[in-house]
């Protein structure tokens, strides 16, 4: 399959998703997406970043209230999150 054959497709996957929400759920993912594509690449890598660390927050919080110990939880993260991780500590440990 062709770089363009794969892209062809993932479009046609990602519209075929869109297609099936609802209407203020696609409209809310489709501004979203434009205010992403409208930021620097600067921009851009930090937004995802931060996205990637609230994913993770929000992953801990899970599984402390599911009875895991935050030391257990902060042990189990895989190594291209542990990497955000220290940096956010480090960032905040040199702001406090």
């Amino acid at each position: 399959m062709s770089p363009a054959d794969r892209a062809a497709e993932q479009a046609a996957r990602k519209q075929a998703r869109l297609d099936a929400m609802a209407p203020e759920v696609r409209q809310a993912i489709e501004e979203r997406n434009a205010r992403v594509e409208a930021m620097t690449h600067a921009q851009r890598r930090n937004y995802l970043a931060g996205q990637r660390l609230a994913g993770l927050a929000r992953s801990l919080r899970h599984e402390v209230q599911q009875g895991l110990s935050l030391p257990d939880a902060v042990a189990g993260i895989e190594s291209a999150q542990a990497d955000d991780l220290n940096w956010l500590v480090d960032e905040l440990t040199r702001e406090a």
